[in-house]
């Protein structure tokens, strides 16, 4: 059974979770798969709008400035934070956690 948080979690990361068609573009922020990135940093670390910190790679850099289009899919794993799962058009699924940026 979910919790209260999880309900609430979940309410926040339905976006992410609906697999938005993305949007084009390379002005930040961008919206792209439900996800609003305020930037993108040259160490591939993604910077969502709502303060987390997804530590990504090259290949999740390159997909997210290029808009998303060879991204099929992105689940958040419910955890605190949460866990990006992200499945590329080639089938292929990688896994990226994030993190609160400390005060």
């Amino acid at each position: 059974m979910m919790g209260r948080r999880g309900a609430l979690l979940l309410l926040a990361l339905a976006p992410a979770l609906s697999g938005c068609p993305a949007a084009s573009g390379g002005g930040y922020p961008m919206q792209v798969h439900g996800l609003t990135i305020e930037r993108i940093d040259p160490d591939h670390r993604v910077l969502l709008a709502d303060g987390l910190q997804i530590a990504g790679d090259a290949r999740l850099a390159g997909a997210l400035k290029g808009g998303g289009g060879t991204i099929r899919d992105v689940t958040v794993l419910e955890r605190f934070p949460p866990v990006f799962v992200v499945t590329y058009d080639d089938g292929e699924s990688r896994r990226y956690r994030s993190r609160r940026p400390r005060p």
